[in-house]
């Protein structure tokens, strides 16, 4: 199980279409929500499996282990939301679990999720920005007055949303600033710890150092741009931080096993 960087808008959500299902167990800080339109998969936890079929949407909770399975293609959406979305709201959404987070076939999510993905294919405007973000905000409240929400957090649960609020300050400031020659000191201060404080904790919560966890950000974030702009590699690699454009190629290729030109051949 591993850490799993988000890579989010700096409104604090990301949308993303999802064809296939299959994802092994992981976690995250941020809060997601699966829409499945057609097809089925599975979304199983520490305990429990859920099925999720067409018309249903499940509920992640932060720092809530999940790994996603299926058979053959699907036709879902993910909703990444993190802090920048909830604003002061976060912590308490965050510490929400439900005896079972799917809800079944709602027909006001369905209509919901059908024009916020007119919208999203639509030129990005700030009109359009505000009303997917208020749409999102309708879904979420749906979810929270239909789910019924739990107190059994299991203690490793607990731990990492605990392990996570100490650096949390940290993860946003890397969103923000990923594409600059940011320090572990700067990461640090911003956080309030001491230098060695800080490596320790962010290790504890991530499983990553703070350098590795930075990098796997920027690469993240250079697939999206492969993927949805015609930017030379060389140019993408230094947009996300990247001082020597060999160092890049070489870390995107240890991480997603092909060189950033193949994986955008592949994806494009």
């Amino acid at each position: 199980m591993f850490f799993q960087p988000i890579v989010l808008e700096e409104s604090g959500f990301k949308l993303k279409k999802l064809y296939n299902a299959e994802f092994p167990m992981h976690w995250h800080s941020d809060i997601e929500i699966l829409y499945c339109y057609n097809g089925s998969f599975c979304v199983e936890d520490e305990e429990n499996k859920y099925e999720v079929n067409g018309g249903d949407i499940i509920f992640v909770g932060s720092c809530q282990p999940h790994a996603l399975s299926g058979k053959g293609e699907v036709d879902a959406i993910v909703i990444s939301l993190g802090f920048p979305f909830f604003g002061s709201n976060f912590d308490e959404v965050r510490n929400l679990f439900f005896d079972d987070p799917v809800l079944r076939n709602n027909s006001q999510i369905r209509e919901e999720l059908k024009e916020i993905l007119v919208l999203n294919d639509d030129p990005k405007t700030l009109a359009s920005d505000m009303e997917i973000r208020g749409r999102i905000y309708r879904i979420v409240s749906i979810l929270l007055k239909e789910l019924v929400s739990t107190e059994k957090i299991t203690k490793r649960q607990q731990e990492r949303l605990f392990a996570v609020s100490k650096i949390q300050k940290a993860l946003d400031f890397v969103a923000l600033h990923y594409s600059e020659n940011i320090t572990v000191e700067e990461a640090a201060a911003v956080s309030g710890y001491e230098k060695s404080s800080f490596c320790r904790s962010f290790k504890n919560a991530t499983n990553a150092t703070f350098h590795n966890y930075l990098n796997m950000y920027r690469i993240k974030k250079s697939r999206v741009l492969l993927t949805e702009t015609d930017d030379s590699i060389s140019a993408i690699s230094y947009r996300v931080g990247f001082t020597q454009h060999k160092n890049f190629c070489r870390l995107f290729k240890e991480l997603n096993s092909v060189s950033p030109s193949d994986y955008r051949k592949k994806h494009r």
